[in-house]
């Protein structure tokens, strides 16, 4: 769960901003302490982080295309 949080926030980050950002934004969460401490455990944490992150990147892809519905 974890990695594919990693994966929507250098996805989302790289469409605004390039693939450079888009690997910084994806560093800061794989490198931020708590992610790393959750994501080593079979901890719940990580299922929220990774609902949130694919809420948020749904919201930009539907704010993107018009499709707001």
């Amino acid at each position: 769960m974890s990695v594919a949080s990693v994966w929507l926030v250098h996805d989302l980050v790289a469409r605004r901003f390039g693939r450079a950002a888009g690997f910084a934004g994806g560093l800061a969460l794989a490198a931020t302490p708590i992610i790393f401490a959750m994501s080593r455990h079979n901890n719940p944490d990580a299922l929220p982080v990774l609902c949130s992150t694919a809420a948020l990147w749904f919201l930009v892809r539907a704010l993107e295309d018009g499709r707001t519905r």
